[in-house]
């Protein structure tokens, strides 16, 4: 009985697995790699070769050594060093365990990491996983290929976390200490924890930091409903709101808007651009109109 366990929990986390390829492989065919290439900056410049002075170079290009060997002028070039190095961090707490529609949280975080993992691939980028908590629960070295994409899919849908919290100031402190080049770094969080503000400043200045929240509605707004129970999935404490009190419920509900809207400011401050991805409806729009405003941005 075991092993038909096993074998039956394999075979559905191989269809799992196919399922969110076929669906994120589609997502960025049909809409996201003509941006890919134009969305994301290069590590930098990197030396392509030596060749004669023209009228029309940058005389602050000069290769003064060459030029003092040969008696004559010559400039250094240089290109765009177009193959990066993309990390997705992403948040398996258990507050993303939630929904009030169908879809919850950390399946569209799944089906991002996916998205963006499969862009990467494409334009022949090396991808990077870590899952996070209050600590490092995953790492996946950065590689290329289909096969080290599905990797990264597995690990995502197979890994059980061993805590429920969050502390996103612990991970990109990790990160931080880890990779010292410049490198694409995803962050896919709910941000219902602190902000990491010292932590986010120092990835900033030296990657290309993307934050995307992934919420759901009745975490941001509650409706007449009476009196209601509200649990925090990560400490298991609970309070009650009675929501038919129009001024308790609109305290809250302003109170959670701030407390958004302040993190969001914060990160655009610091240039991090900001996908923000609701549970309810189709995110592929929200995704697609992302890519095409940085892609315009570069």
């Amino acid at each position: 009985m075991e092993n038909n366990s096993t074998s039956k929990k394999s075979k559905d986390l191989l269809k799992s697995i196919k399922k969110i390829e076929i669906k994120t492989s589609r997502i960025v065919n049909n809409y996201f790699v003509g941006e890919y290439h134009s969305m994301f900056k290069g590590r930098g410049m990197e030396f392509d070769e030596v060749r004669e002075y023209s009228v029309f170079d940058d005389i602050r290009a000069m290769d003064w050594k060459v030029t003092a060997r040969y008696g004559r002028p010559f400039i250094k070039c240089f290109k765009e060093e177009r193959e990066l190095t993309v990390f997705i961090m992403a948040d398996i707490s258990e507050s993303n365990n939630y929904s009030s529609v169908n879809k919850l949280k950390k399946d569209i975080i799944v089906e991002l990491t996916a998205s963006f993992a499969f862009s990467a691939v494409k334009n022949n980028d090396k991808v990077g996983l870590i899952l996070f908590t209050d600590g490092i629960e995953r790492f996946v070295p950065p590689r290329k290929g289909r096969n080290h994409i599905l990797r990264i899919i597995k690990e995502i849908l197979e890994y059980k976390p061993h805590s429920k919290k969050t502390d996103i100031a612990n991970s990109l402190l990790y990160f931080n200490k880890i990779q010292k080049r410049h490198s694409i770094l995803i962050l896919i969080t709910d941000f219902f924890s602190d902000m990491p503000k010292r932590e986010i400043e120092i990835a900033s200045k030296r990657h290309d930091v993307i934050a995307c929240i992934v919420g759901d509605k009745r975490e941001k707004y509650i409706d007449d409903m009476g009196i209601i129970s509200i649990v925090d999935p990560e400490t298991n404490e609970s309070m009650y709101i009675d929501t038919s009190n129009k001024q308790i419920r609109n305290k809250y509900n302003n109170k959670i808007k701030k407390y958004m809207d302040d993190k969001i400011s914060f990160l655009r401050r610091h240039n991090i651009d900001t996908l923000e991805i609701s549970t309810e409806g189709d995110y592929t729009k929200s995704l697609m109109n992302f890519f095409k405003k940085r892609a315009h941005k570069r």
